[in-house]
């Protein structure tokens, strides 16, 4: 078995995705996270994990969806990418999947939308298709989607 071939899986808006789990530090339930002015519209804010600050962003907002109400489900995954702690905020945190190489495919080439920008593979299962996020991508502010603007190309940390 390799570190890399067990994945996370998470529902976003009725949706699947998945991280892999060799990225995950831990999952909590809610938390008090403190919002910070003039960051990314998708970045819901800080939190303070055991002394140690975290920068938190929100998946709805960050794939450009509607915000979600308060439920006893939302979790934030703490996932470490590049050396820091960071994290996203779920509607729920589902299981963990085992994926073999063959399982996995290429995203399909569709146009640039959001959401493109972030997959890495496409995982097929019995039952379904399950997006499988970077997490590298996913904290990386190059780019405003809402404007468009250019940003500074670095993690928040």
């Amino acid at each position: 078995m390799q570190l890399n071939d067990r994945f996370l899986a998470f529902t976003v808006d009725q949706e699947q995705y998945a991280v892999a789990l060799v990225n995950v530090r831990e999952v909590i339930g809610e938390s008090d996270i403190t919002p910070v002015p003039f960051t990314p519209h998708f970045m819901r804010g800080i939190l303070n994990l055991r002394g140690q600050v975290i920068s938190v962003i929100d998946l709805r907002a960050r794939f450009g969806l509607h915000p979600a109400d308060s439920s006893a489900e939302m979790s934030t995954l703490i996932l470490e990418v590049n050396g820091s702690l960071l994290g996203m905020v779920v509607d729920s945190v589902d299981f963990v999947l085992r994926m073999q190489a063959d399982q996995l495919e290429a995203p399909p080439a569709y146009e640039a939308t959001p959401l493109s920008r972030f997959v890495d593979a496409v995982a097929r299962t019995d039952r379904q298709l399950i997006v499988i996020l970077s997490s590298e991508k996913l904290f990386s502010f190059e780019e405003s989607f809402v404007t468009g603007a250019r940003s500074p190309s670095a993690v928040v940390a």
